[in-house]
């Protein structure tokens, strides 16, 4: 298959917002995290195609790629913008 690599890094995604989703408690399920969860997998799955990767590798790789910048688009939003913003 040509585009296993996006498949594995969906997969990825798919596996990092449910295990997320999994470990918070009282939380109800947010489509619209788990769908920005699946994209920024798919991204590390089209890289990994760039970059020839088999399919195990670019799984791997999503597990690693997307909380990385899951966690770096939450310091940016909740902490930079926060901060370049405040009144001084």
């Amino acid at each position: 298959m040509a585009f296993e690599q996006i498949v594995a890094g969906i997969g990825a995604g798919i596996t990092y917002a449910l295990t997320g989703w999994g470990k918070a408690e009282g939380e109800e399920f947010d489509t619209v995290k788990f769908l920005t969860t699946c994209g920024v997998g798919a991204v590390s799955g089209i890289i990994s195609l760039v970059n020839g990767l088999d399919m195990p590798t670019a799984y791997a790789m999503g597990l690693a790629f997307t909380p990385l910048v899951e966690n770096l688009i939450k310091i940016f939003t909740r902490k930079v913008m926060i901060a370049a913003f405040e009144p001084f």
